[in-house]
């Protein structure tokens, strides 16, 4: 569980070192990977920016900043979300919902879906709104995942999590990459470490 802190522009950096794979091996399906996912909740979609990286340089912005606007993910500050000026100053952790990217979404980009779904609740101070949410599931990422073919499938893989603006918070509870082999019967599943 890693806190996304407020605005501070500052980039969250989470590296997972894959080595299951016979050496040099490269991704050169979209059928390989399988699916990148992390586990998220954060008061404010509209300014994050998240980046995946492969071994070899090669990068994928999965959701775009800015786009988004007031949308939360998972369940911010214990399922009780607070938007504005309050939410940057509690910082207990909500639940996350598992959000992931692949070649073949259930759902547009995060930034395409941000006013689909609604709900309504109470947060920490009492105060009753209906806000926008994103369901977790399968998104489109913002730039082709197709970018990724070529990368080394052995080495570390780097997910950014960057907060731009003020007035919100969340956090990372865990990330993970579902790569597969050209060779059969081979499937490694990398979980980022607690």
């Amino acid at each position: 569980t890693t806190f996304l802190p407020d605005g501070s522009g500052v980039t969250y950096t989470s590296d997972i070192v894959i080595s299951g794979f016979d050496p040099g091996e490269t991704l050169d399906t979209m059928s390989q990977l399988q699916q990148i996912c992390a586990s998220l909740e954060h008061s404010y979609l509209g300014d994050l920016e998240i980046r995946i990286i492969c071994p070899t340089g090669q990068d994928v912005i999965l959701k775009q900043y800015p786009g988004g606007g007031s949308c939360d993910l998972g369940e911010p500050i214990a399922t009780a979300p607070v938007d504005g000026a309050a939410s940057s100053t509690l910082t207990d952790p909500g639940s996350g919902y598992d959000y992931c990217f692949n070649d073949s979404p259930t759902w547009g980009t995060m930034v395409d879906e941000s006013n689909t779904w609604t709900r309504n609740y109470t947060d920490a101070q009492g105060n009753n709104y209906t806000d926008n949410y994103l369901i977790a599931g399968s998104y489109a990422s913002f730039e082709p995942l197709n970018q990724l073919l070529g990368c080394e499938l052995n080495g570390t893989w780097t997910m950014e999590v960057t907060d731009n603006l003020n007035l919100d918070n969340g956090y990372i509870f865990e990330w993970n990459i579902s790569l597969t082999s050209d060779l059969p019967d081979t499937l490694v599943v990398i979980e980022q470490p607690d």
